[in-house]
Formats: C-alpha cells, sequence, structure tokens
C-alpha cells in the first residue's frame, strides 16, 4: 500500500491500523518513497493456522467444507439468495418507515459520528423489523441507542 506524507498526517489512525493487519505501508514524499510502515510483528492469518479449517459463524455448517469455494460462489451474485435460503434468513426490503428513520439518523449523527447512509439503512431496517443487529463492526452503531447490538468477532 501507498501513502503521501500528506496522507500519513492526516490519516495516521487509518494507516496504523492497515499496519496492524499486516499491511506495508510506504510512505512516499514529492512522489518518491521516503519511508516504510511495517508492523511489529507478522501475524500468521487464522485460516493459514488452522489450514482452512471452519471458523466463526462458518464453523456449524454442516453444508460447506470448502470456505474459500463457497465465497467464491457467493460472489458470483446468483447464489445469495440460495445461501439466505439456507441460512433461514429473511429479506427486508426498505419501505418508507425505514427511509425516514434513516434519514433522521444519518441527520441526527452525521456530524459527530459521520453515521453514513448505508449503516443508518441498516439499523433502520433492524429497529423497524425489532431484531437485534449482528455485527462485528459495532462502532458504527453505538450512538443509536435503542438499536439491540449484539457482536460477533470473525
Amino acid at each position: 500500500m501507498k501513502a503521501t506524507a500528506k496522507d500519513l498526517r492526516f490519516y495516521s489512525k487509518e494507516l496504523l491500523e492497515a499496519a496492524n493487519r499486516g499491511e506495508e505501508i510506504v510512505i512516499t514524499y514529492r512522489g518518491k518513497p521516503y519511508a516504510k510502515l511495517v508492523p511489529i510483528e507478522k501475524r500468521p492469518k487464522v485460516a493459514e493456522e488452522e489450514g482452512h479449517a471452519l471458523f466463526g459463524i462458518w464453523k456449524d455448517n454442516d453444508q460447506i467444507q470448502n470456505v474459500e469455494e463457497y465465497l467464491k460462489l457467493l460472489r458470483k451474485g446468483r447464489f445469495i439468495r440460495k445461501a439466505l435460503r439456507q441460512w433461514n434468513s429473511k429479506i427486508v426490503y426498505i419501505n418508507e418507515e425505514i427511509s425516514a428513520k434513516a434519514i433522521f439518523f444519518v441527520e441526527r449523527h452525521y456530524l459527530s459520528h459521520t453515521l453514513q447512509l448505508a449503516d443508518a439503512l441498516i439499523a433502520a431496517t433492524a429497529l423497524t423489523s425489532g431484531i437485534p443487529l449482528l455485527t462485528a463492526n459495532d462502532k458504527h452503531y453505538r450512538v443509536i441507542k435503542e438499536l439491540e447490538i449484539k457482536k460477533f468477532r470473525p
């Protein structure tokens, strides 16, 4: 990954998070490589350590043997509805009530917490449907106090 000296000044937190994930960041100054930001210790990926064993939400799914192949199929789009049926999921379509709630959340929390429209739509859908929000990224939703958040760590 490349970043400019200006990026380092304004986005240091994001660059440090990228380094923490194991990425090496080359810092450029006036277009030339100047420094390298590297993690202190490289962490092996969980899937590599366990030989691509199923983990997290996948471990109890007896229909999936190879996570990588399954994810490739999911990315093709036409398998998404089939996967949702297998997980007994329900598709909730956006309606006027969800839209109004999402716009309210954005208007109320964008400046203070940079709540984006996509996150607001997800939160509004969960609230309107009366279901808890299952997410690994609870940071964006903490500001919405009436939302029930269930965290998982992949």
